[in-house]
């Protein structure tokens, strides 16, 4: 008898209110490949679930996926029963999963087709950049207003307001800077770093001000924001390859750690509530040359730990944090770049493909997701298309959307979201806004 050990993963995607709720209801070990049994399933009351068997990782190896097994919907009292037999060879393959009138499937749209005619537009935003700020850094504040910082040789800062369409001065950094990355802080300013300076900065919205921050730090290719509930310290965490900086808020003492997995082109989310930057994926020194794995270095303890592995790794893909899970898009695969939707749960340690981007893409594009469960995604590189940076295309796990294409071609072309979704592209000297 084959006694290779099997998961059994169980997940549940759908839409609570206007959220989106993606949660793993249970996992449990199954038994020798060939025997049946049977499964009690507890979980949130009238929850859609979906079942798979995994490969149970032995090595450091991500688990592999097959079809799924079951999936139905939990009762009122939140449970539900099942008998599966374990497979006898099981074959990896990714499942796109979502929800869709009580049944579980993916389905995708594509906002600006590499070939065809769109049928609707994005909509242009009044104003123009100021000077020189071609290629600014985009961040979307928590009032769903955007702020671009900088450019190729600027140090002048615009706010875009969705609500009146309008992009207006708004001040100006300390500095000139170019590339530069930011990140929102719980205060609700922007904190600054890169371009040809090494010390960072922080911006007020409030009051269209800058002041510049002590300490150095180098050029990020990345930067978060990360809070301690516990002590309320904060830190702005900035990486770039292999190595992270955690630039203390209230101090500006700057501690410097390591990847211990990667050597670069990893991304980099925080999870709620968790004084911790979760890293996925990533270049390696070794064969292959990209990896799955997902690591969390704590802010608190100055610690890393291993938290699993996604399905397929990759280099330069993006990320976004739902509650405890993160989903991930793209990313170069060793020869190429990537079509993979993935979704990681950082409690159980484990991943599944959840969906296929039309368009595979790589480097610093962008994720939003709505309300509605749409999953947009913007921007990056590809050899499939050079009209890949102002592609924009939606994996819906609730239903679809209006078309809204770019219609704009640059060098410099960049896209941003906020937490509901809603998007910024900066074409050139062209500002779109995506509804």
């Amino acid at each position: 008898m084959n006694t290779r050990r099997i998961l059994l993963s169980m997940v549940a995607l759908g839409v609570l209110g206007n959220s989106i709720h993606a949660q793993s209801l249970w996992m449990s070990s199954g038994g020798a490949t060939g025997e049946t049994a049977r499964f009690e399933l507890l979980g949130p009351a009238n929850s859609l679930f979906v079942a798979f068997w995994t490969v149970a990782p032995v090595c450091p190896e991500p688990p592999g996926l097959i079809v799924p097994v079951t999936h139905g919907r939990l009762n009122s009292q939140g449970q539900t029963s099942f008998v599966l037999a374990v497979p006898d060879e099981p074959v990896i393959t990714g499942q796109r999963i979502a929800v869709n009138a009580g049944f579980l499937s993916w389905q995708q749209r594509f906002l600006w087709p590499i070939a065809g005619k769109a049928t609707a537009v994005s909509i242009p935003v009044n104003g123009t950049l100021p000077p020189g700020a071609t290629d600014p850094t985009i961040t979307a504040l928590p009032d769903h207003r955007f702020v671009l910082t900088g450019g190729v040789s600027s140090s002048s800062i615009s706010i875009y307001d969705p609500h009146n369409n309008k992009l207006i001065p708004a001040g100006a950094m300390t500095t000139s800077r170019h590339p530069h990355k930011a990140a929102v802080l719980s205060n609700g300013t922007v904190f600054i770093a890169g371009g040809s300076v090494s010390y960072p900065e922080v911006y007020d919205p409030k009051t269209n001000t800058s002041r510049k921050l002590p300490g150095a730090l180098p050029l990020p290719s990345g930067c978060v924001a990360v809070r301690d509930p516990a002590s309320n310290k904060e830190w702005a965490v900035t990486y770039y390859g292999g190595t992270v900086w955690a630039y203390d808020i209230a101090t500006g003492v700057v501690t410097t750690t390591s990847t211990p997995s990667t050597s670069g082109g990893q991304a980099a989310v925080v999870i709620a509530g968790k004084p911790e930057v979760v890293f996925l994926g990533g270049s390696t020194r070794g064969f292959p040359s990209t990896t799955g794995v997902v690591e969390a270095y704590n802010l608190r303890t100055g610690k890393w730990r291993l938290l699993g592995y996604l399905q397929w790794g990759s280099s330069g893909l993006q990320a976004i944090a739902i509650g405890p899970y993160v989903l991930t898009t793209g990313g170069t695969f060793r020869y190429g770049e990537t079509d993979q939707v993935q979704l990681f749960d950082t409690t159980a340690g484990m991943a599944m493909v959840v969906g296929k981007l039309i368009v595979a893409r790589s480097g610093y594009h962008a994720m939003g997701l709505t309300p509605a469960g749409v999953l947009r995604v913007g921007g990056g590189a590809c050899y499939q298309s050079g009209e890949c940076s102002r592609l924009v295309e939606e994996v819906s796990i609730t239903g679809t959307t209006p078309l809204r294409p770019i219609p704009a071609k640059s060098k410099y072309t960049q896209f941003a979201f906020d937490r509901i979704g809603r998007g910024l592209c900066v074409a050139g000297t062209q500002l779109f806004y995506l509804p």
